[in-house]
């Protein structure tokens, strides 16, 4: 579960986000529904500390409050945020792509090397969660945008 409490975000004298408090649920599905402006992608930032709050907090089973420098460091390890315009490599599988994100686990020279039989696994877990173990090994550009 991730509980944001009272965050609210400003740029300089802009107000980004008012304070604002909403609980994720592990399984559930939420949607944030809101006009243009509205700060859902500010929420979402916020989440993966993309950017920096000016009020309020952010708790996360199992790590607590996302602060201090070994917290920041292991979130974005447990989550994850697709963007609009995702960033995909077009030549490389569904496989290799969703595999980028292991990478953060390792260092920069160990990351130069293949990934082990189990990261591999659990990337095929991940597609598999999508429903898109089948595209395992189809290029993306390839894919259709959804399933991109």
């Amino acid at each position: 579960m991730i509980q944001v409490n009272n965050v609210s975000v400003h740029f300089g004298d802009v107000v980004a986000m008012h304070p604002t408090s909403i609980s994720f649920h592990q399984g559930q599905f939420t949607v944030l529904l809101g006009a243009s402006g509205a700060g859902k992608s500010t929420l979402l930032r916020c989440l993966n500390l993309m950017c920096k709050l000016h009020a309020g907090s952010i708790d996360v089973e199992g790590l607590g409050r996302l602060e201090g420098r070994k917290k920041l460091q292991m979130h974005p390890r447990r989550t994850g945020m697709i963007f609009q315009q995702h960033q995909l490599i077009g030549r490389h599988s569904a496989l290799q792509n969703v595999m980028m994100g292991r990478l953060g686990y390792h260092s920069a020279l160990r990351s130069l090397f293949p990934l082990s039989q189990q990261e591999q696994t659990i990337g095929l877990q991940s597609l598999e969660r999508v429903d898109l173990l089948h595209k395992a090994q189809s290029r993306i550009d390839q894919l259709s945008g959804g399933q991109q």
